[in-house]
């Protein structure tokens, strides 16, 4: 068992061990906090050394990571002219350099994620059921913008997805951040660096807040390592299928290739936990029988029960609610409907409205 609250410095994969304070890209940028780490990077927010007003985030990858398919894998995804160009908000790439044996990836910074967004619901863990729809909804309009490229996302989770953009005002408004603390781990002295992520000021966003005021949030959609286009990159697939941190669609754990079903299927597994407050299944036991146990989790009235457990989740949506859910999470891919089939079905459709809120006062009008 791992001495380290966050990231496993002295793991082999090689994690950056970074401090504010700590100059990167020949002294370049200098970190001012850690915002989040995962199975394979950590994050980090920057200010321009010779410019203290210029932030960034900057993705230091794992030296494993670094000389791994899926590093080179982001870059080319980043750069090709159909991403960049994309209609969904991507977070995009605005430079890259090597540090030592660390791939580096700079972005600009956002605020927190779906997943902290869900968290911040202590008493449930769970969201509003429309801020869940709008969630899901953008999400769908995101894979329906991968089908001009060919692209699958791999990855769709609410950890993948950030609520805002930093800017100047909310760096300066943010809590100082934590003392470093040290720990020796094998005669190797590590500085412990807690994340702390920033939820934009005018931006601020509550897990129940009103839907017509989520809906003047922009979402970015993050990680597009684990993307590729259908039937390809075997390399990638084969560090997706190890990965630990997002749940694979059954027929990708059996070596089938990702498909926009695969997409599909990973946005149902992130709906059902935005609504529940809970993952569907535990990870390891889905990953040693997933057919078994999806079809089990899929059950009635059982699936029903664990959705109530959200108490913005109103009776009469419940019905609707589960019947979604089963088609998405379906086993066999040829069950589950593609991203344009979802277009068509009315519990999407109420997640796309805008601030003005009449688009949803006239969908309620035509339902009644």
């Amino acid at each position: 068992m791992t001495v380290f609250a966050e990231e496993p410095l002295d793991s082999p994969a090689g994690y950056l061990p970074g401090y504010p304070g700590m100059t990167l890209q020949s002294e370049k940028w200098t970190i001012i906090r850690k915002l989040g780490w995962g199975e394979r990077s950590s994050v980090w927010l920057v200010h321009n050394t010779s410019q203290p007003l210029e932030f960034r985030a900057i993705k230091v990858l794992t030296i494993t990571e670094s000389k791994g398919a899926t590093a080179l894998n982001e870059l080319g995804i980043q750069r090709m002219n159909e991403v960049r160009t994309a209609e969904v908000d991507i977070a995009r790439l605005q430079d890259s350099f090597q540090e030592g044996d660390h791939l580096c990836l700079v972005f600009n910074p956002h605020g927190i994620t779906v997943e902290q967004l869900r968290k911040s619901n202590v008493d449930g863990g769970y969201l509003a059921v429309h801020l869940a729809k709008q969630i899901a909804s953008w999400t769908l309009a995101a894979l329906l913008s991968f089908q001009e490229p060919n692209l699958v996302h791999g990855a769709i989770a609410a950890d993948h997805i950030v609520v805002g953009e930093l800017d100047q005002e909310d760096i300066a408004a943010a809590d100082p951040a934590a003392a470093v603390e040290y720990l020796i781990s094998n005669g190797v002295s590590y500085p412990l660096v807690k994340s702390q992520p920033i939820d934009p000021k005018g931006w601020y966003t509550t897990w129940n807040e009103a839907a017509t005021d989520f809906a003047g949030k922009t979402l970015y959609l993050l990680n597009m390592g684990h993307a590729t286009r259908p039937n390809q990159n075997s390399d990638v697939l084969k560090t997706i299928t190890s990965s630990k941190s997002v749940p694979l669609a059954p027929e990708v754990l059996r070596g089938q290739s990702l498909g926009p079903g695969s997409d599909v299927w990973q946005l149902g597994w992130m709906t059902f936990c935005l609504i529940s407050g809970k993952p569907l299944l535990d990870q390891e036991s889905y990953t040693k029988s997933p057919i078994e146990s999806l079809n089990r989790s899929l059950e009635a009235p059982g699936l029903e029960n664990r959705l109530l457990h959200n108490t913005t989740l109103a009776k009469e949506d419940l019905e609707a609610t589960a019947s979604l859910l089963r088609s998405l999470l379906a086993a066999d891919p040829l069950l589950r409907p593609s991203p344009d089939d979802l277009l068509e079905i009315k519990w999407m459709q109420q997640g796309d409205i805008c601030t003005c809120g009449w688009c949803q006062a006239d969908m309620d009008v035509v339902e009644n």
